[in-house]
C-alpha cells in the first residue's frame, strides 16, 4: 500500500473519499496516477494494527495521536487557504491606493510597476484558490465517531 507513494511528492485528499498525488492531479508534473479510497486505506491501517500492533499501550498512543496529526494538518491547510483569501482584499486596497496616487500625479513608472506586481499576485492567488480543495473533514472510523473511541474495541 505505501508503495503507492514511493518516489512521489506525497498523497493528500484529492476528492471527498480519495487519496492521491495532488501534484499529479493538479499540475501534471508527477507520473504517479495511483490513488486509494480513504475507507480502504483506513481499513488497511486498522488491519495492520490488528495484525502487527498488539500492544494495547502502543495502539492507544496511535489512536490518540493519529486524529491529532490529521487535524493539525487540516488546520495548517485551512490556515493557508484563509491567508490567501485575506490577502486578496489587501491587494485590492493597495491597487486602489496606487490608482489614487496616479490621479494625484505620482511617479507613474514606479506606480505602474507596483500595480503589475500586485495584479500578478492577485492572479496567482485567484488561481490557487480556484484550484484549492477545502481540507477534508476530521478522520472518523466506519463505526462513526472518532478513531480513539470507536476502534479501540475493534482490535
Amino acid at each position: 500500500m505505501l508503495s503507492l507513494i514511493r518516489g512521489c511528492g506525497g498523497y493528500t485528499m484529492i476528492s471527498k473519499d480519495l487519496l492521491g498525488c495532488a501534484t499529479s492531479r493538479n499540475k501534471g508534473t508527477c507520473d504517479n496516477r495511483l490513488n486509494i479510497r480513504r475507507d480502504a486505506l483506513e481499513a488497511s491501517v486498522l488491519s495492520g494494527l490488528r495484525t502487527h500492533l498488539m500492544e494495547p499501550d502502543l495502539f492507544k498512543e496511535f489512536c490518540d495521536e493519529f486524529p491529532r496529526e490529521v487535524n493539525r494538518l487540516r488546520i495548517e491547510r485551512g490556515a493557508g487557504l484563509a491567508a490567501m483569501r485575506d490577502e486578496l482584499p489587501r491587494i485590492e486596497r493597495e491597487l486602489g491606493k496606487l490608482l489614487a496616487a496616479i490621479k494625484a500625479g505620482g511617479p507613474i513608472e514606479a506606480i505602474v510597476e507596483d500595480m503589475k506586481r500586485l495584479e500578478a499576485r492577485k492572479a496567482v492567488l485567484k488561481d490557487q484558490l480556484a484550484n484549492a480543495e477545502e481540507p477534508p473533514p476530521p478522520p472518523t472510523s466506519e463505526h462513526g465517531g472518532d478513531l480513539p473511541s470507536a476502534d479501540r474495541g475493534v482490535l
